[in-house]
């Protein structure tokens, strides 16, 4: 963002690049909410599937001594949490996903207006250079 910022600064836009900047900017932002979301669901689903398995260790753990409700209700929390677990994984990835193509769509407009602009260059600088040419010859 602060590349955007100075870069928001540096000079003066037409409109058409100002809505360009805008939509990056729009995307940029976008972009950094999926990424935080996403950490923020890997974190929750890694902690789910170590929670899970502490409950798992525990409910061994009551097996020894025999004491069967626990062993149960041990092995429900943790499969629940493996499902969570999982769940915050695929949602993780989901997000990562997004905030992939989000990056994608920008590095093709940025592709696309460098493009243009060496285009608009290249179509400008043989009309400047046979311009000047034809002054030269006329002083001649």
């Amino acid at each position: 963002m602060h590349e955007l910022f100075k870069e928001s600064e540096a000079d003066a836009k037409n409109e058409p690049e100002r809505r360009q900047f805008m939509a990056v900017t729009d995307r940029v932002e976008t972009q950094a909410a999926l990424l935080l979301n996403a950490l923020h669901a890997i974190y929750l689903a890694l902690a789910a599937f170590s929670s899970a398995t502490l409950v798992t260790l525990l409910g061994a753990g009551f097996a020894a001594f025999h004491a069967w409700i626990w062993v149960h209700a041990l092995a429900a929390v943790g499969l629940l949490l493996g499902f969570f677990g999982a769940g915050g994984l695929v949602l993780g990835c989901a997000k990562l996903f997004h905030a992939t193509q989000l990056s994608l769509v920008n590095i093709r407009d940025e592709a696309a207006a460098v493009r243009e602009r060496f285009a608009v260059s290249r179509r400008e600088g043989p009309a400047r250079n046979s311009s000047e040419d034809l002054q030269v010859n006329q002083k001649r």
